[in-house]
């Protein structure tokens, strides 16, 4: 029952969270529940107690994620620019100076600069129209980027499972990596300082999936001793994503490492195990951490 206490007090402000030591503190660990000795006897609960005790967080997220993708929202972003959309049904339709150029159904993904626009229609091959073509972007994870008036996108040969990064319509380098049960492409982030794709891939030697984090071609699970690289995204304009190394959990936040409580975090899970994945609401995570041999459930903000 600490849990119990912990999650009211935590309403009233008054539970303290875990800072790791060694963290300059950008992120406040609060642990919410637990503790489970193995992912095994955690996946008997058939479903995350975080999402329950969260559920209104977890509701008005999604309300915000589907609102970024209501006619209202497109209109307003594409006001001054030579785009104009228009929904029809379950149809979307694109337009530039009036004439119609692309057109397309369950709408996912909108993003636009007024010079650059990206739109993703989730069908069979979750194709995304950029400018004034459809891009084989295979993916619903690392989708398309835009940055300083360029676009970045992921394509995919499902035959070969060969992806290309390209910058507008320039191809930048290819790479190979293979999930057989699921998307290898996690993540696509671009900053100042370049091009960041996370992804899994099959190791075919050790029968084992790896969690890869490609900064400009350099493989940095291949160079830098770490083992596993997720959730990589922006956080507020900075950075960001969660390594292990040496057994141990970190994240990097603006180029710079920290420490976590953390062994193991529960992310990118397959079938029952994936609804105790690390979620992201936008100004905070829900997650499963392994701390001293056990599983606990936490809520991490930001201090950003």
């Amino acid at each position: 029952m600490r849990w119990i206490g912990c999650f009211f007090l935590l309403i009233l402000g008054a539970c303290t969270p875990f800072h790791y030591p060694e963290s300059a503190l950008p992120l406040d660990f609060y642990e919410i529940t637990g503790s489970w000795a193995s992912l095994r006897e955690l996946d008997q609960e058939f479903y995350s107690p975080l999402d329950e005790y969260f559920s209104g967080e977890i509701d008005r997220y999604q309300r915000q994620e589907l609102n970024a993708l209501s006619d209202t929202t497109i209109k307003e972003a594409l006001e001054g620019s030579d785009f104009s959309f228009e929904t029809s049904g379950n149809k979307w339709l694109l337009y530039r100076k009036d004439q119609l150029i692309a057109t397309g159904d369950n709408l996912f993904y909108f993003l636009t600069d007024k010079t650059h626009i990206i739109l993703c229609s989730k069908r069979d091959a979750y194709p995304c129209f950029i400018d004034d073509a459809w891009k084989a972007v295979e993916t619903t994870s690392a989708l398309p980027k835009l940055f300083k008036k360029k676009v970045y996108y992921l394509t995919t040969d499902p035959n070969t499972m060969t992806h290309q990064l390209f910058e507008n319509d320039r191809l930048l380098y290819s790479f190979s990596a293979d999930h057989p049960t699921g998307e290898p492409l996690l993540s696509l982030e671009v900053n100042e300082g370049g091009r960041w794709i996370s992804y899994i891939a099959l190791n075919l030697e050790q029968e084992k999936l790896e969690f890869h984090l490609v900064h400009n071609r350099k493989n940095l699970i291949a160079s830098e001793g770490r083992t596993d690289a997720f959730e990589l995204r922006q956080l507020k304009g900075k950075l960001f994503y969660f390594y292990q190394k040496d057994g141990k959990i970190y994240y990097s936040l603006a180029g710079k490492s920290y420490g976590t409580p953390f062994q193991e975090v529960i992310h990118d899970g397959c079938c029952s195990a994936g609804v105790f994945s690390l979620r992201f609401l936008g100004d905070s995570f829900l997650l499963y951490g392994k701390k001293n041999g056990r599983f606990y459930g936490y809520q991490v903000k930001f201090s950003l």
